[in-house]
C-alpha cells in the first residue's frame, strides 16, 4: 500500500492518522511525506492508541519542525498513558528543515517492544533524534536490534533521547551520529533511572 499526504504543505498533516483507536495494525505500507513545508506532521499518528502494531512499513516525513516517522503517545506519566506499542522492521526518514525531527517520538507510554527498525533522522538544525522516550517511568520498554543514523547541521543530536524514563531494556542496537556538539548516541536526561543498556 503506498500513502502520499501533505500535498499542500500545510500544518499538523499524517499520513496515517489512527489517534484514538486501539488494536490497530498498519503494516507493509509506504508512507511519503510529499510536501517539505507545514509542521507537525508525522508518518504515522498513534496518540492515545492502545496496543498498535506497526510492522515492516517504510516511511519519509518532511517538514519545517516537529516532522516525526512515528509519533506513539499517551498524555503524561500516571495519565492516560498508552500500553502495547510494537514498532517492529520499519525503515523511517525525517528530513526537517528547521529544528526537531525524529523518527519516533514514544511518550507517555508503557509495555512496547521497538525492535528491528533502520531510524535516519536529519534536521538542518537541532535536534535529529532516532528516537525520543519521554515521560514513561517504569515503563517496561524493550528497544532491540534497531540501527540508528542522525544526521543534523547543529546541535543536540541523539541516537536515543530519554528523559523522565525508566524501566527500559536497550539491548544490541547500532548507533551513528553526527552533529556539530551536544552528540551521544544514547543521552539521558532528567530523572531517567532503572535502565538497562547491553
Amino acid at each position: 500500500r503506498r500513502v502520499t499526504y501533505n500535498r499542500l504543505g500545510t500544518s499538523v498533516a499524517h499520513g496515517v492518522n489512527i489517534s484514538g483507536f486501539n488494536n490497530v495494525t498498519v503494516k507493509n505500507c509506504r508512507i511519503r511525506d510529499i510536501n517539505a513545508s507545514g509542521s507537525n506532521g508525522h508518518g504515522i499518528n498513534a496518540f492515545f492508541s492502545n496496543n498498535s502494531f506497526l510492522l515492516n512499513n517504510t516511511i519519509w516525513a518532511n517538514g519545517t519542525t516537529n516532522s516525526f516517522a512515528i509519533l506513539a503517545s499517551g498524555v503524561s506519566v500516571g495519565v492516560h498513558p498508552i500500553v502495547g506499542t510494537r514498532i517492529i522492521n520499519n525503515t523511517l526518514f525525517t528530513n526537517n528543515s528547521g529544528s526537531i525531527g525524529f523518527a519516533i517520538s514514544h511518550q507517555a507510554a508503557n509495555h512496547s517492544l521497538i525492535e528491528g527498525n533502520v531510524l535516519r533522522p536529519y534536521a538542518m538544525g537541532s535536534s535529529a533524534s532516532g528516537i525520543r522516550m519521554l515521560l514513561s517511568q517504569n515503563a517496561n520498554i524493550t528497544f532491540n536490534n534497531n540501527t540508528v543514523i542522525t544526521r543534523g547541521e547543529t546541535d543536540q543530536n541523539y541516537g536515543m533521547e530519554i528523559s523522565t524514563g525508566g524501566g527500559m531494556l536497550i539491548s544490541n542496537n547500532s548507533f551513528d551520529v553526527n552533529a556539530t556538539s551536544s552528540v551521544a548516541g544514547i543521552g539521558f536526561f532528567a530523572n531517567s533511572e532503572n535502565n538497562t543498556i547491553e
